[in-house]
């Protein structure tokens, strides 16, 4: 199977898109959040399969691989709508950019981390938290929320302008501030349909994760439309 896809802008194409958005711009969550089931169920089976081994693969290797692998989700999900040859095989597809995927995980990650390790070392001392480790525990959630938030776009720019880690993740940022409250009420029905799989002993994941997939795929889609570019485009393929 081909594991080829479309480089769809460069990366002057990407921040002068980015720069022609109106601020404020809005993002249809209504309509991405119903494009995005019926996506999904066009293709049910295999969303769950990819679903089941993604949960599976990142379960033994303590998130390690979770980057790459959804890397490949999206590349699967973008090769299927262009009715193009797709198939679980494409999963693996994104480990030729794991080292950029590995940084964008663990920095959006280091939150997590730092609230893992201060756990620990409660539960190791038995000693109740001051007043600093208190406003912590309280403030993790929204800032894990909020620094994933600002990278959400982080992977398409990788994928789809073959950007550096450091550059995707830079034009995330920019992009987020372009419209932070449509961008943030996107990424916040992302983050509660992923939470309540997460919430029913991680069962719940495998029907939830690729709904969640295919809207934060779609957000980037419906921002960076192809149908101009189509007209004109110059196809330009690249082997995984």
């Amino acid at each position: 199977m081909s594991a080829d896809y479309r480089l769809l802008y460069s990366l002057d194409e990407i921040k002068d898109k980015i720069n022609s958005l109106d601020s404020g711009f809005k993002i249809d969550i209504g309509k991405n959040l119903t494009s995005s089931f019926k996506g999904m169920k066009d293709e049910l089976g295999a969303h769950f399969l990819l679903s089941f081994i993604f949960c599976v693969l990142v379960s033994f290797s303590l998130g390690i691989l979770a980057g790459p692998l959804m890397a490949g989700w999206y590349i699967f999900i973008y090769r299927n709508e262009k009715r193009e040859e797709s198939g679980v095989g494409n999963l693996f597809a994104g480990f030729r950019h794991t080292l950029g995927f590995w940084i964008y995980e663990f920095l959006t990650t280091v939150p997590s981390i730092a609230f893992l390790f201060y756990m620990i070392h409660l539960e190791e001392t038995g000693v109740l938290p001051n007043e600093a480790g208190a406003l912590f525990g309280m403030l993790f959630i929204p800032i894990y929320f909020f620094s994933s938030a600002l990278l959400m776009f982080t992977p398409f720019f990788i994928l789809f302008a073959r950007a550096n880690v450091f550059q995707a993740m830079g034009l995330s940022v920019k992009l987020f501030f372009k419209s932070p409250m449509w961008c943030g009420l996107m990424y916040l029905v992302i983050f509660v349909i992923g939470w309540a799989g997460s919430s029913f002993c991680y069962i719940g994941m495998i029907f939830t994760l690729p709904i969640a997939t295919m809207m934060n795929y779609r957000a980037f889609r419906d921002i960076f439309s192809e149908e101009e570019r189509d007209k004109t485009e110059e196809i330009l393929e690249h082997l995984i």
